[in-house]
């Protein structure tokens, strides 16, 4: 089933089409002409260097990145719903509980 909701099963959407073809034309053109994106890669590299130099920094763009990902992905993901019955989701909580209340038992 496509993770989006659609009801074709054969079709993925077309944002991974277009990720597809543009991660081949981009591998192609790595094992092809390497010096073309050697230059971009070095400055890249660098940047990031200096970023992660700032430890402070670099932990809180990540913690605040990790939670604009999960609220921007909030609205395509549903919220899980128990189809079963509620007495046999409880059961392993109860029984865990129950032997907690009997070794509480014994031991006071």
């Amino acid at each position: 089933m496509n993770p989006l909701g659609s009801e074709s099963g054969t079709h993925f959407w077309p944002s991974a089409e277009i990720a597809l073809a543009l991660t081949l034309v981009l591998g192609f053109l790595a094992v092809w002409k390497p010096q073309l994106g050697s230059s971009f890669f070095v400055r890249l590299e660098n940047s990031l260097a200096r970023f992660a130099k700032r430890k402070a920094l670099a932990i809180g763009i990540l913690f605040l990145g990790v939670i604009a990902v999960r609220l921007a992905v909030l609205p395509l993901l549903t919220v899980p719903v128990s189809t079963s019955n509620s007495a046999t989701c409880s059961w392993p909580i109860r029984s865990c509980t129950a032997a907690w209340r009997i070794r509480l038992i014994r031991c006071g």
